[in-house]
């Protein structure tokens, strides 16, 4: 199974408020489960989160 960001939205950037949402978002997460970005527009925001995060992404 997977789960798919399609977009998140921190009201203050910089302040490490979505690396928070995601990480609560992926400790959820059941084992058999990974996470998946369909398109990414986050001038790196993703990436970051799946070199803190390897065994939680689906590879592609």
């Amino acid at each position: 199974m997977t789960l798919d960001f399609y977009e998140i939205n921190a009201a203050r950037k910089g302040k490490g408020y979505g690396r928070k949402m995601v990480k609560a978002i992926l400790d959820a997460l059941p084992t058999d489960w990974k996470a998946t970005v369909s398109m990414d527009w986050s001038d790196g925001f993703w990436e970051k989160m799946r070199r803190s995060y390897p065994k939680k992404w689906e590879r592609e």
